[in-house]
Order: structure tokens, then C-alpha cells, then sequence
């Protein structure tokens, strides 16, 4: 009965993963592609709630701050091909916000990993909670 128990609970597991992976593929895309931006949603508003809601779907889906740290990402590579391209024209302006844009960057990636862990210190600390509670309950005999 427990060997049952314990391969119902990883497929269970396996099935989460591939639908994490599934959806993450997704968010990233349309992140990625600007999708939801398309010229199909009229307002700028309804594109910022349908952002925001993907994003923090994403999040809730894999770890949070994972949007953050691949908008950081992207970020901090935009400004990177920025930089590069100033530099061969020699355009100071556009030298200064590829850095501008590179160090936003790299502080939203920052953001994302302090979201990330603060999101795995709570589950550690769940988890800790409810194995307390399951030997207490084990001592009583309940």
C-alpha cells in the first residue's frame, strides 16, 4: 500500500513538473515576443493587466521572481547591444543609457532572486511547521 502511495505521489510530482514546464515555455514566449502587446488589444491598460497577471502566473507557476529575473535579463542585454552599437558610432548619449539600462537590468534580476528567496524560506519554514505538527500528532498516537 505505501509503495503505491509513493508512486502515485511521483507521478503526481512528474505530471506538476511537465505542466510547469509547459506553461513557463509559454509566459517566456509571450514575454519574450511581446505577444500581448500585439495591436489586437487596443487599450495600454488592458495590456498592462494582462502583463501583470502573466507575470505573476508565471511566478506562481515556477518560483517567484523568476519574471523579474528574466525581464532583468533581457533587460540588462538590451542595454549591453545598446552600449556596443553607441560605442562603434561614438554616441555618448546612447553609451550612457545602454549602461543606465544594463544596471536597471541587473537590479530587477537582484529583485527577482530576493523574491526567490524569501519564497523558499517560507516553504523551508512551512515545511518545518508541518513536520513538527506530524510528530507531535505521531507522538499522541493520532
Amino acid at each position: 500500500m505505501k509503495f503505491l502511495y509513493i508512486s502515485l505521489r511521483a507521478t503526481v510530482a512528474f505530471s506538476r513538473t511537465v505542466f510547469r514546464a509547459t506553461c513557463l515555455s509559454l509566459v517566456a514566449l509571450i514575454m519574450g515576443l511581446g505577444i500581448l502587446s500585439a495591436p489586437a488589444i487596443a487599450a495600454d491598460n488592458a495590456t498592462d493587466v494582462i502583463q501583470s497577471r502573466a507575470e505573476a502566473e508565471f511566478d506562481r507557476m515556477t518560483s517567484a521572481g523568476a519574471a523579474d529575473q528574466i525581464k532583468g535579463q533581457m533587460q540588462e542585454s538590451a542595454g549591453a547591444a545598446k552600449r556596443t552599437m553607441s560605442d562603434a558610432v561614438d554616441d555618448k548619449s546612447g553609451q550612457l543609457e545602454g549602461a543606465a539600462d544594463q544596471a536597471k537590468g541587473k537590479l530587477r534580476q537582484g529583485a527577482g532572486n530576493v523574491k526567490e528567496a524569501a519564497d523558499k524560506a517560507g516553504d523551508r519554514t512551512e515545511n518545518a511547521v508541518e513536520n513538527f505538527t506530524d510528530s507531535v500528532k505521531d507522538f499522541f498516537g493520532q
